[in-house]
């Protein structure tokens, strides 16, 4: 038979497939198919596996950390099939998701930002010990949000400041409201647009309370739910993205906007210095307003092209997703005598022809003490792969160096 391209079963939730669609489309390549699955119960996992059906090379990628994947995964038997689990804020800090998921099940899994990959640990303090942690910044398509190519004729245009997002506490656009209210202190030709599908309802009312309270109802427009296929053009529109949120894992919008030629004025936050220069980041209302009064449109597109590109992001999965057996330096022993080379080698993956169970339980063990799991089952052998902290690995080390010393 005719060997294959490898498979990439994606599992998504209905309402948490916003990020998905992009890698979808541009993760495919001849070596790689790709298909979503919107999973209802267990058996549209069953469906995704038996699409995804050479334990070998194909891999199965949970899109959030949310229910029901966790426990889908727990009771599901892969058969040798890599997990990969794609983790967001909402899991890791706002949940008890990501602590209680059966990580020893996940081989991979992959995060925004190095913040995000320190919270994650201290929410899993184990994941380490059987699961390979990632960090994959986002990417944006730099090529879809571009720059208008128009100058507009309105001569508002330049006083036209974007607020993108969910209306949740933690996005915290009342405090957009008192930015606004002191630009047009100085001057009235100051307004805002909102992109939002709705919000929390004590943040709603909030926000139109305080909007009233400071008479900014005709300085204020709410543009709704904007389609996917129309964000470029409204962000275009735009002189400034103001971001309000008291914490992001990445920021699509403040990638989007400056894509677009925006100006991005954000609040500070934990994790922000790994992403966006201090220029785009303030600290108090009254900065973000004389950061606004001198925005410089068009000076951040670059960074995202150079940074944080949709190709870049893509390229960075296809590594992590390739057979390991490919990915990886990859050593072949036949006889258990020969395991002591594992020792005296700096392969990250042994595979192992097959032999009896006694001798396979032992050999098993063996290799488990030094640092390897099992990675994937063949018609002939077993394949093990380097799953160890860098202390593990520091210990590894020390192991293969007294090996040495002995032969």
């Amino acid at each position: 038979m005719a060997e294959r391209a490898q498979r990439l079963a994606i599992m998504l939730i209905h309402g948490l497939d916003h990020f998905a669609p992009d890698l979808v489309a541009r993760l495919p390549y001849p070596g790689l198919e790709v298909r979503a699955f919107h999973v209802r119960g267990m058996a549209d996992l069953t469906a995704a596996c038996a699409w995804a059906d050479d334990a070998s090379q194909d891999v199965v990628w949970f899109e959030f950390c949310w229910p029901p994947f966790p426990a889908m995964i727990a009771q599901y038997d892969f058969g040798g099939r890599r997990v990969v689990m794609r983790v967001h804020r909402i899991e890791a800090y706002g949940s008890p998701h990501a602590a209680a998921a059966p990580w020893a099940k996940i081989d991979d899994a992959i995060v925004v930002s190095e913040d995000m990959a320190a919270r994650l640990k201290g929410q899993a303090p184990a994941l380490e010990q059987t699961t390979r942690l990632h960090v994959v910044h986002n990417g944006v398509d730099v090529e879809r949000f571009v720059p208008s190519t128009t100058t507009p004729n309105d001569t508002m245009a330049a006083f036209r400041i974007g607020w993108c997002g969910w209306l949740s506490l933690h996005k915290n656009a009342v405090m957009a409201l008192e930015i606004l209210h002191l630009l047009r202190r100085e001057d009235a030709r100051w307004h805002m647009h909102l992109c939002s599908k709705g919000g929390e309802a004590v943040a709603m009312d909030s926000f139109n309370y305080l909007k009233r309270r400071l008479g900014l109802d005709d300085a204020v427009f709410v543009d709704g739910n904007v389609a996917p296929a129309d964000m470029p053009a409204w962000h275009a529109r735009n002189a400034v993205l103001l971001s309000t949120s008291v914490y992001e894992s990445f920021g699509y919008a403040i990638a989007e906007a400056a894509s677009c030629g925006c100006d991005v004025v954000m609040l500070d936050q934990a994790g922000a210095e790994e992403f966006w220069p201090e220029e785009m980041r303030f600290g108090t209302a009254q900065e973000a307003a004389a950061m606004i009064r001198a925005a410089r449109p068009g000076r951040w597109r670059e960074l995202v092209v150079r940074r944080f590109s949709l190709n870049g992001q893509v390229d960075r999965l296809r590594s992590i997703l390739r057979p390991l057996d490919e990915s990886l330096d990859v050593l072949r022993i036949g006889v258990a005598d020969e395991l002591l080379h594992v020792l005296t080698s700096a392969h990250r993956a042994v595979r192992l022809d097959m032999r009896s169970l006694d001798e396979m339980e032992a050999v098993e063990f063996l290799l488990a003490s030094m640092g390897y799991a099992r990675a994937g089952r063949f018609a002939d052998g077993v394949l093990y792969r380097v799953r160890a902290t860098s202390d593990q690995m520091e210990s590894f080390d020390r192991i293969k160096l007294l090996a040495k010393t002995k032969c």
